[in-house]
């Protein structure tokens, strides 16, 4: 029903031309009575669409449902398709009811899905309409001889089995040329490669060929997961075979629990009991409890000892602790060089303890007694910590060599250096900004102060190396820091004639660095000992006071003394112990087992046949001698070398083959040298 005009509109019209006049204000109130009365969902506005609301397409969102109750009862609620189509068209789809059309057309109105009808007649077995025969079969080499078995009883030579031949078809599977010999009436089991005859030849004087008979048992070594009965799994050969196939016929439910087996035990693992040794880790997937299992020492095979590894302090913590810088290492992993492992060896401040004396949390420097200028527009007091916006460098205030405003030098012991221009900091790295970098000159941490009484005549200038007579020390003098006239005192006398010269030197960089593994840190220069330069024999001056390595550098102790190598036992990995499947998973975790010692050493491991002409190859007589383990071998032409450790395989010994023409040959399994593997 259409209203075209709302009784809102015809109100004024209803009453007495004076209420227009003196009752303005009453009408107004009664239009909009009637207005609120017309609109959607009241009384008026109901009675006036009424009509519209019996029609599907004009109906209100909130009276569908009822439509939906009448036409369409047997429909969810929750649908994806339009309510209002499938009501108006719901007339055409009950005419349909039972056809293809009409059921694709429900679950894509309420699923949104596309389906398949199957239709079980079409999988009806017919009475007498199919061949159900099994073909059974044995496989020869390819020869016309074997037309002759058609029709005829064949005989197993060992096996006794007997059948009759039914056809013979030649095929070419995997580039060979063979032949198929179809069997019925089989009593017993045929023996794979064994001759068969025809079962009248009692003296076998006629054809016997070698036959194969197949697959007749299958053993599960690996059980795998995830099958279905019923499924069809084809089994592969990669030398002769093929066709193949088994039927799954029983499972069994692990609840989700893993089963491990090894595949290849690989070489240069160590148990992951002992340590340090072999590390296992299982990917983080969704399971109900953890699975896990352990290598011991006894599940270890095919071992050799020939691996040295540090034991001792490369494990323990350094002095840095917890104020270590963050280091970038050469596998890209960044690590806090809080430990001898991760601290790198060109460090000038390596953070080995002295005996017993340990301090831990000491902060790591690169230098010592640095000159920054900046220009600073705030104060900054002895003992802050400074750090570069941009750098990254730190270094805590060591001295105020100049505090005149906007143009500060400070003497300051930092890691990494200082830039140019760059915003200074104080307090932390994102505190307040103080100025920015004018200057920074920088000397390694590793210095002695050093007094020398200079000989009259001779001179000390930057860069001179000073040769220690007594003590055998050597530095390299980087900058004389005073020279004052007869302020040299020797013994216990007054001052003499000779100039006190106070000069910082450091690791001399032609006689000191070179040996500073087996020699340790800088050495002290001895109180009144007698110094020369390098290359010369004359004395220069003598030393006023006893210099220190333990003021300024943290390296106490010599490299060679905090290496301790033990030999290790490694192998390849044949068992698996305290093996527990856990439950839940269906998802397979990736589980990797490495030694991460062994296996930064990047040692290859390769097999290599080692031939010869001579007779006394792998007697020990003449000048050849038997290969054994631990034995190293090395290529002429290319420098490689490596140790042997075993012979063709995991466990097995070095063997020597003679062939027909006189050659003798060894393949032998060898570890190559660091840095070499793949």
């Amino acid at each position: 029903m259409s209203v075209p005009n709302k009784i809102s509109t015809l109100v004024k019209n209803q009453f007495p031309d004076f209420y227009k006049e003196d009752g303005e204000n009453f009408l107004a109130f009664i239009e909009a009575y009637y207005e609120y009365m017309e609109q959607s969902g009241k009384l008026t506005g109901g009675i006036q669409n009424l009509q519209d609301y019996r029609n599907i397409d004009t109906t209100l969102d909130e009276y569908i449902e009822y439509f939906r109750r009448d036409f369409l009862p047997s429909i969810p609620i929750d649908v994806q398709a339009d309510k209002s189509l499938m009501v108006k068209y719901i007339k055409f789809f009950n005419n349909s009811r039972g056809t293809l059309a009409s059921y694709k057309l429900l679950f894509r109105a309420i699923y949104n899905e596309d389906i398949d009808v199957d239709y079980p007649a079409e999988h009806i077995l017919k009475v007498s309409e199919s061949d159900w025969r099994i073909d059974r079969y044995l496989v020869t080499d390819y020869n016309t001889k074997n037309y002759t078995f058609i029709g005829k009883s064949i005989i197993g030579s060992d096996s006794r089995a007997t059948a009759l031949v039914e056809n013979v078809v030649r095929r070419t599977i995997r580039g060979r040329d063979l032949m198929q010999i179809y069997l019925s009436n089989i009593v017993g089991t045929f023996g794979h490669l064994e001759p068969i005859r025809l079962v009248t030849d009692t003296n076998s004087t006629g054809f016997i060929p070698n036959i194969e008979a197949g697959i007749n048992k299958v053993t599960v070594d690996s059980a795998g997961g995830e099958y279905a009965i019923g499924d069809i799994i084809k089994l592969e050969s990669n030398i002769i075979g093929d066709f193949a196939k088994v039927v799954v016929t029983s499972v069994s439910d692990f609840a989700g629990a893993l089963t491990f087996t090894i595949a290849d035990g690989g070489s240069g693992y160590r148990g992951s009991t002992v340590s340090p040794g072999s590390k296992i880790t299982f990917s983080t997937v969704t399971r109900s409890s953890d699975a896990s299992f352990v290598i011991e020492p006894s599940d270890i095979v095919d071992t050799n000892t020939l691996l040295m590894i540090n034991s001792n302090l490369f494990v323990d913590s350094n002095i840095f602790g917890t104020k270590a810088p963050l280091i970038v290492n050469a596998d890209g992993v960044s690590r806090l060089m809080s430990d001898y492992s991760n601290t790198i060896l060109s460090s000038p401040d390596f953070g080995f303890p002295e005996t017993v004396v340990f301090t831990p949390n000491q902060s790591f420097r690169d230098n010592a007694n640095a000159v920054i200028g900046i220009a600073n527009t705030r104060t900054i007091s002895v003992g802050q910590s400074i750090y570069g916006a941009t750098s990254g460098a730190n270094g805590i205030v060591k001295e105020i060599v100049s505090s005149a405003a906007n143009s500060g030098v400070f003497r300051v012991d930092t890691y990494k250096n200082f830039t140019t221009t760059e915003v200074v900091k104080v307090g932390t790295s994102a505190g307040s900004a103080v100025g920015n970098v004018v200057s920074f000159s920088s000397n390694t941490i590793g210095h002695h102060i050093l007094s020398v009484g200079n000989v009259v005549g001779q001179t000390i200038s930057t860069g001179d190396e000073l040769v220690g007579r007594t003590s055998g020390a050597f530095g390299v003098v980087k900058k004389v820091v005073v020279d004052t006239a007869n302020g040299y005192v020797q013994g216990v006398g007054g001052a003499d004639d000779r100039n006190l010269v106070v000069c910082q030197v450091t690791a001399n960089t032609t006689a000191n660095l070179t040996s500073q593994f087996s020699t340790g840190p800088m050495k002290a220069f001895i109180a009144n000992e007698s110094l020369r330069l390098v290359g010369a024999n004359t004395t220069i001056g003598n030393v006023s006071i006893t210099t220190s390595n333990s003021q300024i550098e943290n390296i106490y102790t010599k490299l060679e003394d905090s290496f301790i190598f033990q030999a290790h036992s490694s192998g390849t990995i044949a068992e698996l112990s305290l093996v527990n499947g856990g439950r839940g998973y269906y998802t397979p975790p990736n589980i990797d087992v490495v030694d991460h010692d062994i296996k930064s050493m990047n040692i290859g491991e390769s097999y290599i046949t080692i031939q010869s002409d001579n007779v006394n190859w792998g007697t020990g007589n003449s000048f050849f001698t038997i290969l054994t383990s631990d034995d190293r071998i090395t290529q002429t032409s290319s420098s490689a070398g490596g140790y042997i450790v075993g012979g063709a395989g995991a466990g097995l010994p070095i063997a020597v083959d003679q062939y027909a023409n006189g050659t003798y040959e060894s393949v032998v399994r060898v570890w190559e040298d660091m840095g070499i593997g793949n």
